[in-house]
């Protein structure tokens, strides 16, 4: 609501937003083009080509906010925030982990897994307690402690919620 109604407030640009249901917006500020992506409506393509400019929010987590950038460049339109480049940098979390020792930068031991058995694996050369989440996305979607091994497959089942079929990691909790 606030960054909209920021801009909405400068008076001297076309706003269109969409909203997702998940977060509705509580006051439309005067102004703003509310539109719904679904189909059979303006499509992002659409709003994108009759845009000079877009400011994509949205979920970091099984490459979402990458894709959607990733559309804004290929359209050609300026894209007020990272690249699509620089987003999956950033929301590769094993390959940060493998960077920051290639540096000689601490962090917490790190561990792939795809299996159970490789997660259990990487439990018994860790020790308990470790957290598990998926390799790629930021922040904390999909992301478990896990205390007792017996829990392994919840954390798991958390992780590829959040992050797809893609491998996990299993990391020493500090």
């Amino acid at each position: 609501d606030a960054l909209v109604a920021d801009l909405a407030a400068l008076g001297c640009y076309r706003i269109v937003t969409s909203i997702d249901r998940r977060f509705p917006m509580h006051r439309v500020p005067v102004g703003v083009e509310v539109v719904t992506l679904r189909q059979g409506r303006p499509s992002l393509a659409a709003l994108l080509a009759a845009s000079d400019a877009a400011w994509i929010i949205a979920p970091e987590t099984a490459g979402c906010l990458e894709r959607l950038v990733a559309q804004a460049e290929a359209a050609g339109v300026a894209v007020l925030g990272p690249s699509a480049k620089a987003i999956h940098r950033a929301a590769d979390k094993l390959g940060l982990a493998r960077r920051l020792g290639k540096h000689g930068i601490p962090h917490p031991a790190t561990h792939a897994a795809q299996s159970l058995a490789e997660c259990r694996k990487a439990v018994r050369r860790l020790g308990l307690p470790v957290v598990v989440k998926p390799a790629r996305g930021a922040g904390s979607e999909g992301v478990s402690l896990v205390k007792d091994s017996r829990r392994l497959p919840q954390a798991m089942a958390a992780a590829r919620r959040a992050g797809g079929s893609g491998p996990l990691l299993v990391q020493r909790y500090l």
